[in-house]
């Protein structure tokens, strides 16, 4: 008896492992060139389509990692015919993002997705970041089901960004048709359901017949699923899709007063926005309203709108415009928006762009800095505006790349953002004439160093140094007020001066 219980475990494993194979895609393996885009891969009867979905940015393989960049919004559809996937167990490359994944059919618990069909899409959330893919064990198993198999087509042109007002109140639901092979199911219907991914407590989308409605206030990012029952012939399937939803933001004055008044918004984790560029009066009537482009260095682009509004764009590879282009959003007779994820970076207020449907009405407008009291430096209103400041007197270095400068008793510091701009020859003492663009870090106002012209050398100053004074000595500021350890800026000990930070 010993022997046939025995007998029978083994003839089970070895059943097992007969109906069950492993199937290892090594993206690293595949020769891929950097930055190549990658489209589908086909390996051992296995097949992965990969599509950019709501992002700009299609998936591609970068040597940095080794593996495959899934950003937000962009998807990765695994099948395989004549058997079942049960489990795909994914290895990923150091340095990826969080962006969650989220699974058509089955479990995903990183790194591995369980559950039983034929495919199986995995959509990246957010609208930002992304994933490294490197490698994916799939398993497979013999299917039992002797039912024909079925997919669910949609019709293209279904909406996968939505604002509300802009877009209305709700979105239609695209066409499905369920299929087997290449032929239609006769008399198949779906099924469809919507879901919270990401987002504010306002978004709860549900759906009244062939739409699906979205509430006001609402931003982040809902799945669509279209599902099909299957009957006696046929087996069931699903597909699903993903839709981001925006804040909408008429123009940038909106924009700024929500966020002088910290609003209820995750200004650090970031909104996902659309920014429409135009004005509303007391009836609704729209007025589209132009923007000039203030700067642009690489990532950063700088606009200033008809309302005397700035604001800082960035993108990797920036958004295509010059300095002094004019731009707005007016493509004939619609309003177009550009996109993106209005966020702070270490305080600085800024839109994270991806995707970019502005027009430039023009170019080669003049563009000219505007003259603060360097007192109002870290106002709202000087964020990301080009400014000017005069009689600044250049006092030292006291990290890398930042330098402290002072008008009157007020000292600010100066940030080499851009290593393209030099800064080799400021002299300490000097006075200066400086451009460049209103900044934080966390809360201490910078500015963003463009330009600088000496205009003078400062009188009754010694030179200003970093080295360390006797801590147990007396300090004064430069007032002659004895000042304790407490006290940030210019400080005279032991008959000498240096810089408290």
């Amino acid at each position: 008896m010993k022997k046939f219980f025995t007998l029978s475990a083994m003839l089970l494993v070895f059943v097992a492992n007969v109906l069950a194979e492993e199937v290892t895609i090594d993206f690293t393996a595949k020769g891929y060139e950097n930055g190549q885009e990658i489209t589908s891969v086909e390996q051992d009867g296995i097949t992965i389509t990969f599509d950019k979905g709501t992002n700009s940015n299609t998936p591609k393989y970068y040597n940095t990692g080794t593996a495959i960049r899934l950003y937000g919004g962009n998807s990765m559809k695994v099948a395989v015919s004549g058997k079942l996937i049960t489990q795909i167990t994914f290895t990923f490359a150091s340095g990826e993002g969080t962006n969650e994944i989220s699974a058509s059919i089955g479990t995903f618990t990183s790194p591995t997705w369980t559950g039983s069909g034929e495919e199986v899409t995995f959509n990246v959330g957010g609208t930002t970041g992304h994933r490294r893919v490197q490698k994916m064990v799939i398993t497979l198993s013999a299917s039992s089901d002797t039912r024909t198999s079925t997919s669910i087509s949609l019709a293209t042109g279904y909406k996968t960004k939505f604002t509300y007002g802009p877009d209305g109140e709700s979105f239609d639901l695209p066409a499905a048709t369920v299929m087997a092979g290449s032929t239609p199911v006769p008399g198949a219907t779906v099924t469809w359901t919507v879901e919270k991914v990401s987002g504010n407590d306002a978004l709860a989308p549900t759906i009244s017949g062939n739409k699906v409605l979205i509430p006001n206030y609402s931003y982040g990012q809902v799945k669509v699923t279209a599902s099909y029952a299957g009957n006696t012939t046929y087996r069931e399937s699903s597909t699903n899709y993903t839709v981001n939803v925006y804040k909408g933001r008429t123009n940038l004055q909106e924009l700024l007063e929500d966020f002088a008044n910290k609003g209820d918004k995750d200004w650090n984790g970031g909104i996902p926005t659309s920014y429409w560029q135009i004005n509303l009066d007391e009836s609704d009537n729209i007025t589209p309203i132009n923007a000039t482009v203030t700067y642009v260095n690489g990532a950063y682009t700088y606009i200033k709108d008809a309302n005397n509004d700035c604001m800082l764009l960035y993108k990797n590879g920036g958004i295509g415009f010059e300095k002094g282009d004019v731009i707005n959003g007016v493509d004939g007779e619609d309003i177009n928006a550009i996109y993106g994820n209005v966020k702070t970076y270490n305080g600085l207020l800024e839109m994270e762009v991806t995707e970019n449907n502005f027009n430039k009405v023009s170019s080669g407008t003049e563009v000219t800095p505007e003259t603060i009291d360097i007192t109002t430096l870290g106002d709202v209103a000087n964020m990301n505006r080009y400014l000017k400041v005069e009689k600044a007197i250049y006092l030292g270095s006291p990290s890398t790349r930042n330098y402290t400068f002072k008008v009157g008793d007020a000292e600010f510091i100066v940030r080499q953002t851009w290593t393209n701009v030099s800064v080799d020859n400021l002299e300490e003492n000097g006075v200066y004439t400086l451009e460049g663009m209103g900044a934080m870090f966390n809360d201490t106002p910078q500015l963003y160093l463009i330009s600088f012209e000496k205009t003078g050398d400062a009188t009754g100053i010694e030179t200003v140094t970093t080295t360390d004074a006797n801590d147990n000595a007396p300090k004064f500021n430069l007032a002659g007020q004895q000042v304790n350890d407490n006290y940030k800026g210019v400080v005279v000990q032991k008959g000498k001066k240096h810089i408290a930070r």
